[in-house]
């Protein structure tokens, strides 16, 4: 974790490390359900420090190669070992949702879909890649599918592309 401190409560500092984060999180996971809510955990998309959309931008203005943005898995799960580790923890008890599989092969994982740019910046989808995601993913079927399992070790691979001409 990059942080050195997180708050808690809304009110107190605490020294940031992975177990206050599956705690609290399972925490929050586990008053949600006993509230009448079914709960998925959505992980972020792939990432590896750079400026994913930066990057995919200079590539189509200069005319080169999109497959130069594309990001190492090995760099990926370099990056996002801590986030990879809560999402393996919460994994075993609460259904979560994640990207990997769909965007990323054994060696690399993609920065466009079906010739649409995915990511805005570092980590963050662009408004077109959302889109893009959504419907190559399947959303509505793979968090609706992911909220009815009891409970689900591992994540949620994509339900389904749909067919955007369908729609």
């Amino acid at each position: 974790m990059n942080e050195k401190t997180v708050l808690l409560d809304g009110r107190r500092e605490v020294p940031a490390d992975i177990k206050t984060l599956i705690d609290d999180s399972r925490s929050t996971l586990a008053w949600l359900e006993a509230n009448g809510f079914k709960t998925v955990w959505v992980a972020p998309p792939p990432q590896n420090g750079r400026d994913t959309g930066l990057c995919v931008a200079r590539a189509r203005l200069l005319g080169q190669p999109i497959e130069r943005c594309e990001l190492s898995l090995k760099d990926v799960r370099a990056d996002n070992k801590d986030v990879l580790q809560v999402i393996a923890d919460i994994g075993d008890d609460y259904p979560v949702v994640s990207f990997m599989d769909y965007l990323c092969d054994e060696d690399f994982c993609k920065v466009e879909d079906k010739g649409v740019a995915l990511f805005e910046d570092y980590g963050h989808f662009s408004a077109g890649g959302s889109r893009q995601m959504g419907l190559s993913f399947n959303f509505y079927r793979t968090f609706v599918d992911a909220a009815e399992q009891e409970v689900l070790s591992g994540v949620m691979k994509p339900a389904g592309a749909l067919d955007a001409s369908t729609l």
